[in-house]
């Protein structure tokens, strides 16, 4: 067993360094709003902004059921400044002079969505779509903690290719309904981060373990080796590529030496 667990943590240190070890080109600007909603004005322009230029705006178009903007409210906990979208009603972030930079470059473009989750009414987060711009990941990750559920942030990447405009972000709330107090975007003309490669147990007793990368990263092969001298050996993964949902992945016993693993595109 403790062989098995030193062999887990080796594979583990070596995916997560070699995951992020890809070169990307240096960012040649950067582009940043954020949209906190402390008061009710819609449009509603961004409170702090950086690298942008023209007016920046969010619509916000409440839909069924909704309350529109709350100052604050004793269930939501600290939270100041939310737009109760109310069954499928939107917010939509614009500039006429582009949200996403140079628009002669590939970006990546990062959008933050915080809103309210209890696992009941308010159980879907909302969606989001970039006109032009393709989804590369989304998570969601803890934020505060309210009354009765919490507030989390919703995180999605995209990747836009260069010609493409991006004006426009649209997101949407959910057929029962959606909190949010804040949105954040960011955009830069560095190439898309490199993926990281994730490693989870597996299998009967945990003998297998799953190597796993965004699914868009699909022109990319998972090699491995058996050290990192000067010049290792590295070799593809001769276990089949999966795919479930918006993740690649491969299964491999973990039986042997310590193996090192990265994606070659």
């Amino acid at each position: 067993m403790k062989n098995s667990i030193t062999r887990m943590s080796a594979v583990l240190a070596a995916v997560v360094a070699l995951g992020a070890g890809l070169q990307t080109s240096a960012a040649s600007s950067f582009v940043s709003y954020e949209w906190r909603f402390s008061t009710g004005l819609n449009p509603a322009i961004p409170e702090a902004s950086s690298g942008g230029t023209g007016a920046a705006q969010a619509v916000i178009a409440p839909g069924e059921f909704a309350s529109g903007w709350l100052a604050n409210n004793g269930v939501l906990g600290a939270a100041n400044g939310v737009w109760d979208l109310g069954r499928n009603g939107s917010i939509t972030l614009s500039n006429p002079s582009g949200l996403a930079g140079n628009s002669s470059q590939e970006r990546q473009v990062t959008l933050r969505v915080v809103q309210y989750q209890d696992g009941a009414i308010y159980d879907q987060l909302a969606s989001a779509s970039i006109l032009g711009a393709t989804l590369v990941s989304s998570n969601s990750s803890f934020s505060a903690a309210a009354t009765i559920g919490d507030w989390v942030v919703q995180i999605t990447q995209w990747r836009a290719p260069a010609g493409a405009a991006l004006n426009s972000v649209a997101i949407t709330s959910s057929y029962y309904g959606s909190l949010i107090d804040g949105i954040t975007l960011e955009t830069s003309d560095s190439l898309v981060a490199p993926p990281v490669l994730s490693i989870r147990r597996v299998g009967p007793n945990n003998g297998q373990v799953e190597i796993s990368w965004p699914a868009s990263y699909s022109n990319m092969v998972l090699e491995s080796a058996g050290n990192l001298s000067a010049s290792p050996s590295w070799a593809p993964v001769q276990a089949p590529v999966q795919v479930n949902g918006n993740v690649r992945f491969v299964t491999l016993d973990a039986t042997g030496g310590a193996r090192f693993y990265r994606l070659k595109q």
